[in-house]
């Protein structure tokens, strides 16, 4: 059953994504227990109900341009490769947008129910770098095409400076 999707503002509304309206923030303690380090994502939001779930994490000192994508995520799917070497799903690639390239590549890992489908993806916001997850049971392939649907809807909006808004609520 498709569920209606809700555009989510993150990082000070510096990005959109649309998102299925069942991802809620991760409680506290699971989030603790599936990110079992000190500098886990900023924002990890899962569906508890179909057990998926995705992270953003906005690396301000890490600048990342539109031309870096591919080198970038070439980097990270190396770094993480190096933990799962018999994971690779999907060989890094770019998503080409108008709106901003994404790079992203898939891998697996397990778990207590099978293997997880998980992918990782880079995207520049403001000149900085997004680092993300998404991910799903291995067999849920109504999750897999939903996380490319994630993917394809990440997004800087357009911000308008405070004069243009405050001119308009005046003349509204």
């Amino acid at each position: 059953m498709e569920q209606a999707e809700n555009r989510r503002l993150l990082f000070g509304d510096r990005l959109q994504v649309y998102l299925p309206g069942a991802y809620q923030a991760m409680d506290a303690e699971k989030a603790g227990m599936f990110y079992p380090y000190e500098n886990r994502p900023q924002v990890i939001l899962e569906d508890e109900e179909t057990g998926r779930w995705c992270t953003f994490s906005l690396l301000k000192d890490q600048g990342l341009s539109r031309g870096q994508t591919g080198d970038a995520i070439e980097s990270v799917s190396k770094a993480v490769l190096s933990l799962y070497p018999s994971g690779l799903i999907r060989k890094p690639q770019i998503l080409r947008r108008k709106k901003g390239d994404c790079g992203w590549f898939a891998f697996r890992t397990a778990w207590k129910k099978g293997e997880l489908y998980n992918v990782m993806y880079v995207f520049s916001v403001d000149g900085s770098m997004m680092l993300g997850t998404l991910g799903c049971g291995a067999e849920d392939a109504e999750g897999i095409k939903g996380m490319m649907k994630i993917l394809k809807s990440l997004e800087v909006p357009v911000t308008e400076p405070s004069y243009v808004k405050a001119r308009r609520m005046m003349f509204s």
